[in-house]
């Protein structure tokens, strides 16, 4: 069943912020994870906070996305998104049920 990470990322240091993108980028590509959206074009319809990007991956399962939050590449360059940016992060299940129209 996929695996669902939201990210709503208020940016402190644009420069700092640039790296833990470009970085974070090249540790997904040895995961079963596929971005569903990256980008600065949102809005917020309610609710608090103003986020700069908004970000939605998806992970193969709940142990993909384990697998590559924990893993050694990712957790080098954590510390980038901590220094540079607020974050709201979220993750959910995807059980591809469809709401009746």
């Amino acid at each position: 069943m996929s695996y669902y990470m939201l990210a709503a990322l208020q940016k402190h240091d644009a420069e700092v912020f640039a790296q833990y993108q470009q970085r974070t980028a090249a540790t997904l590509g040895a995961y079963e994870c596929r971005p569903l959206s990256v980008n600065t074009g949102h809005k917020v319809i309610e609710g608090e906070g103003d986020p700069d990007v908004v970000v939605l991956l998806e992970f193969a399962d709940e142990a993909e996305f384990d697998r590559w939050w924990n893993s050694p590449e990712y957790t080098e360059v954590k510390h980038l998104r901590e220094k540079s940016a607020t974050v709201l992060l979220g993750v959910a299940f995807g059980s591809g049920v469809h709401l009746p129209e």
